[in-house]
């Protein structure tokens, strides 16, 4: 998911269940006691890992803070056709006769009858785009005596076991005996808990999705996902209920919010990705392009300071290994390749446009050689490793980079992915708590000391030598870069990517080294300091690949 501007339900959120047409008071009963607790659920928690960004900050959703103000019967002939204008015209009409204002953090849960007639529900079938089991919307309301149009969010859900025929394509259950005993209540709880999930974190569209065609929310990718063939999943309050999961970035589809003691993952992944055979095409535009999403996720500030670089070396890799890229880490950030990225900015509520410096410096190394050979490495150590690191630095700022480089022989998952199997590089960022600090980092594994992996597609150039007589190192350096351009330019993965395929600054140039580059024949094409690298090229936006700034 990613985040485009909008604004979200941060806190204080009221749920008012409105129902139209008959329902059982057992149901009623339940659909209150399920809003009623809904924001003490280990379920709903997995918002509070979403945010809204507003004055240069980010404040995330409190769910605790979600409770039931009321309950609303509204009447309407059963055999008049609901459509959007009329649920709309239902619920101006009630908010009228309850002396409603305005309410900015309410959500009205409309529930109706499944028969009545409605376009699109119980009529379309799964292949019909206009199907529905429930949505949420917005609507302008003018109060009586008012002046000005104020914002309702509200859900429509229809309860699919009273249609009919019944509409099997929103009862999760089928016919096995439901968590609570009451059919019609089970059923509603799924698609109702789907739609306020929505309307806290993407309300009118503008907030959390994710960048495709369908703008997937929070809860589409996990459509029907109830990760149990059981009768419930989740408990809230006392009781048990049947829910669809929800997204956590970085986690994928969830039933309960998933943290560290010690930190806090916010930022959705991409996945990592293996690193191909060095290539010397050359790309143009190729029909897309990298454009700024924001808010933030761009290493640059005010004063035009530049990234600083720290190097974490895990495990006994060679001395010429580490010399290498240390040498490499101390002098890319003068290079005409780094210079690219002074052409990615941020957006900023005081300084406005924000360019990136055209330069980095070093700020050291760290040596970890009592790490053991066979190694666990996953984000959980990852993550409390930079901790420790960060916090006995004096000097952090909120411009360092900390690349980890790693023994071959160690076992490297993200996201469930491995590396050497899965992938090569990967970069990521997380906020430590307390603090709020975001740290970037990224990952880039030895390939020459990982067993049986002679060739490996980490190894990027097909035959030896390499650029300066070290497979390890030479073959690290094309990830480090390839991180380092993306961590500057993108390290939350909404910053800089291409609304078409999601591709950063380094993925968009995936296997490319620059029109002049012979694999077999040379295999460098820059000059640090006198030392020769491969480095892949890195897109510039409007230009496409290069190795240079246009």
């Amino acid at each position: 998911m990613y985040y485009h501007n909008g604004s979200v339900l941060l806190s204080n959120v009221q749920i008012y269940n409105v129902y139209i047409g008959q329902f059982a008071e057992a149901t009623t009963n339940l659909m209150q006691y399920f809003a009623s607790n809904l924001g003490s659920s280990n379920w709903i928690k997995i918002l509070t890992s979403y945010y809204e960004y507003s004055n240069g900050k980010s404040s995330f959703i409190q769910a605790n803070s979600i409770t039931y103000k009321d309950t609303w019967y509204l009447n309407y002939n059963i055999n008049q056709e609901l459509t959007d204008s009329v649920v709309a015209n239902l619920l101006t009409n009630a908010l009228i006769n309850n002396g409603i204002t305005a309410c900015d953090n309410c959500i009205f849960m409309i529930m109706f009858n499944g028969k009545y007639k409605y376009s699109g529900w119980n009529d379309g079938g799964s292949d019909d785009s206009s199907a529905f089991c429930g949505y949420h919307s917005t609507m302008g309301y003018l109060a009586p005596g008012s002046t000005q149009y104020v914002q309702i969010k509200f859900g429509v859900v229809g309860d699919a076991t009273s249609a009919v025929p019944a509409n099997v394509n929103c009862i999760p259950y089928g016919g096995v005996p439901t968590a609570n005993g009451d059919f019609a209540g089970d059923n509603l709880v799924s698609t109702y808990a789907h739609e306020v999930a929505e309307i806290i974190t993407d309300y009118d569209g503008t907030a959390w999705y994710r960048n495709d065609q369908y703008n997937l929310e929070i809860a589409d990718p996990c459509i029907f996902d109830f990760g149990t063939p059981d009768n419930s999943n989740i408990q809230v309050g006392t009781k048990n209920f049947l829910v669809q999961a929800l997204w956590q970035n970085n986690h994928g589809c969830v039933w309960e919010y998933i943290g560290h003691s010690n930190s806090r993952q916010i930022f959705p992944s991409h996945s990592p990705v293996a690193q191909p055979t060095a290539s010397p095409a050359l790309s143009g535009l190729g029909g897309f392009d990298l454009t700024y999403h924001g808010p933030g996720g761009v290493m640059a500030n005010g004063r035009g300071d530049g990234v600083v670089l720290y190097n974490v070396f895990l495990g006994d890799l060679s001395p010429s290994t580490t010399s290498l890229m240390t040498f490499f880490s101390q002098q890319i950030g003068s290079s005409s390749w780094y210079d690219v990225l002074s052409s990615y900015y941020l957006l900023d509520d005081t300084y406005g446009i924000l360019y990136v410096a055209n330069t980095a410096s070093f700020g050291g190394n760290y040596n970890d050689l009592t790490s053991s050979r066979g190694l666990q490495l996953n984000q959980s150590y990852i993550e409390n490793l930079l901790l420790n690191i960060v916090n006995a630095n004096p000097n952090t700022t909120t411009l360092d980079v900390y690349t980890i480089m790693f023994r071959g022989d160690f076992n490297v998952s993200i996201n469930g992915q491995l590396w050497l199997k899965d992938w090569c590089s990967y970069h990521g960022s997380f906020i430590a708590q307390p603090g709020d600090q975001v740290i970037k980092y990224a990952l880039v594994g030895d390939p020459s000391t990982a067993p049986g992996q002679t060739g490996s597609v980490c190894e990027p150039v097909s035959g030896r030598p390499t650029a300066n007589g070290d497979l390890g190192a030479d073959s690290m350096a094309v990830g480090y870069a390839q991180q380092l351009a993306q961590t500057v330019t993108d390290y939350h993965h909404f910053a800089w990517f291409s609304e078409s395929n999601g591709l950063e600054a380094g993925s968009a140039c995936y296997g490319q080294f620059g029109p002049n580059f012979v694999p077999s024949t040379n295999n460098s094409n820059i000059q640090l300091a006198g030392k020769p690298f491969l480095v892949p090229s890195i897109w510039q936006h409007g230009f496409g690949c290069t190795l240079t700034k246009i």
